[in-house]
């Protein structure tokens, strides 16, 4: 999230009005041998590409020596396994995170909503969450979205996330996947 684009006249440009983020703190749980978490791995890679400073939290797994091989010293903890808030982040996090000084968090999956909402706030940071997944039924999803914002991959998920979830529309951007032929 370290540029802003905006769509005139079919093509993209930056947009100039935003702010660029120069430091983001990535938070997710496991770190599998899947899409999502080479998607993480992905977007560290190309946000350091870019000269930002990527931070992250997560509770493990096998892509976690990847993001090391790459200069980012994961903090790893047990905490981010769980899909329930807890009272307050842990100190070791807190402690990671004010090290770095974000200016952005960037949250990995729907169980941290809830948790991430609090470490937002309690750093007083906006926050991403980006959503891959249907999960229509759960109600609503916890969050500030004067603070936050939702990033997820098709017009049918915000729609799920309005109509299911209660959250705003303005508060969710569609960033379709694909593949710039230019």
């Amino acid at each position: 999230m370290s540029t802003v684009f905006r769509l005139p006249h079919d093509r993209l440009e930056p947009d100039t009005t935003q702010r660029v983020v120069e430091r983001v703190l990535f938070i997710t749980g496991q770190l599998h041998d899947d899409s999502a978490g080479h998607n993480i791995l992905r977007l560290a890679r190309e946000l350091r590409r870019r000269g930002k400073e990527v931070g992250l939290a997560c509770a493990g797994g096998p892509l976690t020596n990847r993001f090391e091989k790459i200069g980012i010293s994961p903090l790893v903890t047990p905490l981010l396994n769980r899909s329930r808030a807890t009272p307050l982040p842990a100190r070791t996090l807190l402690a990671r995170a004010r090290e770095l000084q974000p200016e952005l968090l960037h949250l990995f999956g729907r169980p941290l909503a809830a948790w991430g909402l609090r470490l937002a706030r309690t750093l007083q940071l906006p926050y991403v969450l980006t959503i891959t997944t249907f999960a229509a039924g759960r109600g609503r999803l916890k969050g500030d979205w004067r603070r936050g914002a939702i990033a997820t991959y098709s017009e049918e998920l915000r729609e799920e996330l309005v109509n299911h979830d209660r959250v705003p529309k303005e508060a969710i951007g569609v960033l379709p996947p694909g593949i710039a032929l230019a």
